[in-house]
């Protein structure tokens, strides 16, 4: 059975800039990632554990700030949020504030950020629930032996590109 998407995600990139910084230099660039994310209105439960790793290139990989908080690493140009429970019909946004390498154009990071920001969700349900609201049950050893219900565990993966 086919069941409607779970969750579905975007990921919007917004350069800028620093007015307190001058004007043209690498230090004054400034570029926003916005993930934003809704559960759909027919789950039979909430999603939980969903994992969001947002993907940036290499040329803005000063992290200035987020919301809510992410754990980062410089190496792998990565950030990382954890959003422990997403009931249904309900939305979010997790924003991340970039500014570009010592050395890296404006123009360059700008155009990097947009062709190169990616996400990868990740997300599970509780145990004992599939996301099409059908239950399984497991059929018994012996011809005629009642049936027992099943341990369901779900789980899903989604990549949205800026």
């Amino acid at each position: 059975m086919a069941c409607p998407p779970p969750l579905q995600a975007e990921v919007l990139v917004v350069p800028g800039s620093d007015p307190a910084k001058p004007a043209g230099s690498s230090a004054a660039w400034q570029g926003l990632v916005v993930v934003r994310y809704a559960a759909g209105p027919h789950l039979p439960t909430s999603l939980l554990d969903v994992t969001v790793d947002l993907n940036v290139p290499p040329e803005v990989a000063s992290l200035l700030r987020t919301s809510p908080a992410a754990q980062w690493s410089r190496e792998g140009c990565q950030l990382r949020w954890v959003v422990p429970r997403v009931a249904p019909s309900s939305a979010g946004e997790l924003r991340a504030v970039f500014g570009c390498k010592e050395g890296v154009a404006p123009a360059v990071a700008s155009a990097a950020l947009a062709r190169q920001a990616e996400a990868r969700v990740l997300f599970s349900a509780r145990p004992g629930h599939s996301l099409s609201g059908l239950g399984f049950q497991v059929g018994g050893a012996e011809p005629g032996a009642p049936y027992l219900p099943a341990t369901v565990q779900c789980f899903g993966e989604l990549t949205v590109r800026a």
